[in-house]
């Protein structure tokens, strides 16, 4: 919940905000779940946010959205509030309802202990984006419709609504998880306290032989547009009669098992009721048009359709799922790698290393060294990942030490030397395009090999390597300690954010 909030917050003020990287940074601190955690969290993904106390009057002063943080006996929560200056009183936003409400002072002061977290950031407009995808899926629809209308007669439309409908509304519970807290459909899944569709679709009973209930519907109202598609363009008759024959089959076991599972959970699933609504329109217009006859070839093509459709979304969600087991996994031995018992156990003290290429903060207390060489793959890759770190503002200091294992390797560390000695920023720039892979290690023409300047700087490199007893590249040294191998560059920009931290 406290990752749904600062995301929330987050979105307020800026655009485009990397969800999945709040929540790994946020739940992997070691700190986490505190009030620390969540203003450096914060503080990482852009905002420029402060914490303090303060009385209820001086509310008024903040000009824009705030964090009040309540305490009631051994649980702490944040809430997004916010002055309305017409009103004189306090709003604060709610999450499931996606709106401002006016809250009493009373009901706030008897849990706030006066901790606020603001910014001076300028709020900018809130994001529509899934709504903004629903409303095409709905567009899609009645496009389908018109296009119906135009090839048979208009009355012949009515009879696809349901089978639309169920497909856009399948969609909406295939992909309910990865949509914001607050928004339309989750508003809608929360409509009253006795409903709740990720209860239910996170119960044991959401699952039939192993595929998921959502993956079911969805694949149940998209073979059916699919084969109406098809048999439509075909000109083949008696396509709906056909199709919604099989909703009149399986309209009572899956009413059933639907009823019977949001019974045993002891909540509601608005969206299952609605999908169930439309098998069963469509189980009634079968009986309506039970002049028709049923053409089997239309049937045994619909459950081809659907069985490859729901194999192909069991997949998918497995995969999913593996993926989201894997970053639990991944979260948690972050967590552990972050923790400074856990920094000293995995480095080895070394002696203070200053190399005469650096980049970003010269006098900064945190220093990140890294030892790469030019022909080594794995060393494009620290570097691709150190210099959007540098860009993101914080303030360290990297130096690199270069480190050949060829001939040609030293070619490209004395052209390296003597574009940091023309001019930094020109190097600076050309690691960052072979970080990325995108130019090969050749050396420069106009390479002046007599340079003493050159020379020594290499030496001192080789005496560097040398002293630190180091095989292979490449190797990172944090604040004069040589980080072992389970530390990666990704893990450095959580490190030197927490060390930033600690230094305010």
């Amino acid at each position: 919940m406290l990752s749904q909030i600062l995301i929330k917050y987050s979105s307020l003020f800026l655009k485009g905000v990397d969800k999945n990287g709040l929540r790994i940074f946020l739940e992997s601190s070691p700190m986490y779940p505190n009030l620390l955690s969540a203003i450096q969290t914060l503080q990482y993904v852009g905002l420029d946010c402060n914490a303090g106390q303060c009385d209820w009057e001086y509310l008024e002063k903040l000009g824009s959205p705030f964090l009040l943080h309540l305490k009631h006996d051994q649980q702490e929560i944040l809430i997004i509030a916010k002055w309305d200056n017409i009103r004189h009183s306090l709003k604060t936003y709610n999450l499931k309802n996606k709106r401002w409400d006016i809250t009493d002072r009373a009901d706030v002061e008897r849990f706030w202990n006066g901790v606020v977290i603001y910014t001076n950031d300028r709020q900018t407009r809130e994001s529509n984006g899934w709504q903004f995808g629903i409303f095409i899926l709905i567009i899609f629809g009645i496009s389908l419709l018109a296009a119906i209308s135009l090839h048979h007669d208009k009355m012949a439309a009515i009879y696809y609504i349901p089978m639309i409908l169920g497909f856009v509304i399948s969609c909406c519970l295939y992909m309910k998880s990865d949509m914001p807290l607050g928004g339309m459909i989750d508003r809608l899944c929360n409509i009253s306290t006795a409903t709740d569709c990720e209860r239910v679709d996170k119960s044991s009973y959401s699952s039939v032989v192993g595929f998921k209930m959502n993956c079911l519907a969805l694949a149940f109202f998209l073979s059916q547009l699919a084969a109406s598609t098809i048999t439509v363009l075909m000109e083949i008759s008696g396509n709906l009669s056909s199709l919604y024959s099989i909703s009149a089959a399986a309209i009572l076991p899956m009413i059933g098992y639907s009823v019977y599972g949001q019974f045993k959970v002891g909540k509601i699933c608005p969206l299952c009721i609605l999908v169930a609504a439309c098998v069963a329109a469509e189980a009634a217009m079968f009986i309506s048009m039970s002049r028709y006859s049923i053409n089997i070839k239309i049937c045994v093509l619909w459950s081809g359709i659907f069985l490859i459709t729901a194999l192909t979304l069991r997949l998918i969600s497995d995969y999913r799922s593996k993926n989201n087991e894997h970053a639990v996994e991944e979260m948690a031995l972050l967590r552990l790698k972050r923790r400074e018992e856990i920094i000293s156990l995995e480095s080895t003290p070394i002696k203070t290393i200053e190399s005469p290429i650096w980049f970003g903060d010269k006098n900064s207390p945190i220093r990140v060294t890294t030892v790469i060489s030019p022909g080594c793959n794995h060393c494009r890759k620290v570097v691709a990942e150190f210099i959007p770190l540098l860009k993101t503002g914080l303030r360290f200091r990297w130096d690199i030490v270069l480190g050949a294992t060829s001939k040609k390797d030293s070619q490209v560390i004395d052209r390296w030397i003597q574009k940091y000695l023309s001019d930094k920023n020109d190097l600076f720039k050309e690691l960052s395009v072979w970080g990325g892979g995108k130019v090969p290690n050749l050396p420069s023409s106009d390479l002046n090999t007599g340079n003493t300047k050159i020379s020594e700087i290499k030496k001192s490199f080789n005496i560097l390597i040398l002293g630190m007893n180091i095989s292979g590249f490449p190797k990172i040294i944090l604040n004069d300690r040589l980080l072992s191998s389970i530390y990666t560059s990704s893990d450095l920009e959580y490190i030197i954010t927490d060390k930033v931290a600690t230094l305010k």
